[in-house]
């Protein structure tokens, strides 16, 4: 296959986007690199990538170096779909395999970035029953389970409409949990000797950010400093939050 810079630019321009779209669905920094890293040496080019949490520093070479292209391209807002991460995947193996026009990839690409969520009541409902799950688990009642499922799901709502509207993120998941936990909390205390503590301590946890704090363990085991710590700071500043939605709650309550 003969090469020119335009081919080249087009390669980087797919790998940006891959690695754009891996990094905002919760794909930790290791596995984006080995991604990028697979469909750049079907091509016969090498890569360098700076990763931060908000911009990707890329820059692609042919193996003989007579071609170049460097760019940066800013991360949307990172949240969590594995269904997005195990796409691009499989589809970095087909590259591979048939290596295809860069403007092919670009459109499948296009179509995984494109794919829908679960729909949103069933994202509701899971979550909820998870949530109530938890407080099963800890040893709450099935009244205090009931009430679980329903401050979860209303804490969650509280997270989907706030961002909606374009809050911080950090804000979002402070109502979230003070939502959540005026719920359980106002239950608690007009019942105080009926278990309803299992309902109050489980109903946050669906904010717990497990993947950030998973990811950014990874990133600084493989190497991966900057971006393992800004991960690692991001999930400590979300606990926090939660952690003063909780207090604000229990305050309001004089619990």
């Amino acid at each position: 296959m003969e090469y020119s810079q335009k081919h080249i630019n087009r390669l980087g321009s797919v790998l940006l986007e891959t690695a754009a779209v891996l990094q905002s669905s919760g794909a930790s920094t290791s596995r984006i690199h080995m991604t990028l890293n697979r469909i750049a040496t079907t091509y016969n080019c090498d890569i360098d990538v700076m990763f931060t949490l908000r911009t990707l520093v890329l820059t692609v070479s042919h193996v003989d170096h007579e071609y170049e292209y460097t760019s940066a391209k800013q991360i949307p807002p990172i949240g969590v779909n594995f269904s997005k991460v195990t796409a691009i995947s499989q589809l970095s193996w087909r590259i591979k395999k048939n290596a295809p026009k860069q403007s092919e990839i670009l459109l499948e690409l296009e179509t995984i970035d494109n794919t829908s969520h679960h729909p949103r009541w069933l994202v509701v409902m899971a979550v909820g029953l998870a949530g109530a799950g938890f407080c099963g688990i800890t040893g709450g009642p099935l009244v205090a389970m009931l009430v679980a499922f329903v401050a979860t799901c209303l804490g969650l709502l509280t997270r989907q409409e706030l961002h909606k509207k374009g809050f911080n993120f950090y804000i979002c998941v402070f109502l979230a949990a003070f939502v959540a936990c005026l719920v359980t909390g106002g239950v608690l205390k007009l019942y105080p000797n009926q278990g309803f503590q299992a309902a109050f301590a489980t109903s946050v946890l669906f904010l717990i950010p497990g993947v950030p704090l998973i990811n950014s363990f990874s990133d600084l085991l493989a190497g991966y400093t900057l971006n393992g710590f800004a991960r690692f700071v991001v999930g400590l500043f979300t606990v926090f939050m939660i952690a003063l939605g909780l207090i604000l709650a229990l305050t309001l309550y004089h619990i």
